[in-house]
């Protein structure tokens, strides 16, 4: 199955660390490192943060679209961490990705959300426009501070859960683009808009994934927390990744995703906030390998 993930790339400075992220890198390198092909049209600067980020994608066996790499400065985040491992960020970013261009093979799977359907919104639809074969995932990774008013940037989370097959967002990002709905009521909201699956995460708590005729809750195994960087980025990679072992991404298969049944969600759902819960278990975004991952889903199974 290949990849196309088409977002932001950024270094989270930490007090004692600069490390790779930004959400769409977090998740090209989850699905690189549970064993798929993923290819990344992103910005990423010639200096030296970037260099960072240059290693860290040739280290994942990501495939940089051609024009990703600019000589603009490097994007990055101050990061601080309270002592629930929630982090805040103070955002210097930037988002020109290259245009469309034909990938080979075909992706049966795109990924995009969080800033960069803000910052350039045109160039990420005729991305999506351009592999009209592929299954679109969307992650809105709603950050009212970054993405100005919140009726403009809940209305650009809508044009993009329009053109989405599946939506992951967090309890958090439901709370701060619909304080007025609860979460049940933003999931059927969403699926009403077109999407076949909705996944709500929230955190301990475990996640929702819902169809139009089902809907479940999947519990999270408990894991000593270092902090909660990167741990939504895990759970959408997972998922794509879970996605594509049932068989269920690609233009064809865009009814199944409706169709999964109870034991395939509560399956799917598992797999993916086991995915979380590695990451959370580190400093900064640490994306699960395949081998941690199945695993940890064998050793949450007999607890």
């Amino acid at each position: 199955m290949s990849n196309l993930v088409v977002g932001e790339s950024l270094v989270d400075i930490f007090p004692d660390a600069s490390l790779p992220g930004g959400s769409a890198f977090n998740v090209a390198r989850a699905l690189a490192g549970l064993g798929r092909l993923v290819k990344f049209a992103t910005e990423i600067g010639g200096d030296e943060r970037g260099e960072l980020l240059r290693e860290a994608v040739a280290e994942a066996g990501i495939d940089l679209i051609d024009g990703s790499i600019t000589g603009r400065e490097t994007s990055h985040a101050i990061a601080n961490v309270n002592a629930a491992g929630e982090p805040t960020y103070e955002f210097s970013i930037r988002f020109c990705p290259p245009e469309p261009t034909e990938i080979t093979p075909t992706p049966s799977v795109l990924h995009t959300g969080s800033l960069a359907v803000h910052i350039n919104p045109e160039r990420v639809l005729a991305w999506i426009d351009s592999v009209s074969s592929a299954t679109v995932v969307y992650d809105p990774n709603y950050r009212e501070e970054t993405m100005g008013s919140m009726g403009d940037a809940v209305a650009t989370c809508e044009r993009f859960i329009r053109r989405a097959d599946v939506v992951r967002a967090s309890h958090d990002d439901l709370r701060g683009m619909y304080p007025d709905l609860d979460d049940d009521e933003v999931i059927t909201r969403w699926l009403g808009l077109g999407p076949k699956l909705v996944a709500v995460t929230n955190g301990a708590a475990g996640a929702v994934l819902a169809t139009a005729k089902r809907r479940i809750e999947s519990r999270t195994p408990r894991v000593a927390v270092v902090d909660k960087v990167g741990a939504g980025d895990a759970f959408t990679a997972a998922l794509i990744d879970a996605l594509g072992r049932c068989a269920v991404t690609g233009a064809d298969s865009r009814d199944q995703l409706g169709e999964l049944s109870e034991r395939q969600l509560r399956t799917i759902g598992g797999y993916a906030n086991a995915g979380a819960a590695i990451t959370v278990s580190y400093q900064g975004a640490v994306m699960p390998s395949r081998e941690e991952l199945l695993d940890h889903v064998e050793a949450f199974a007999t607890t």
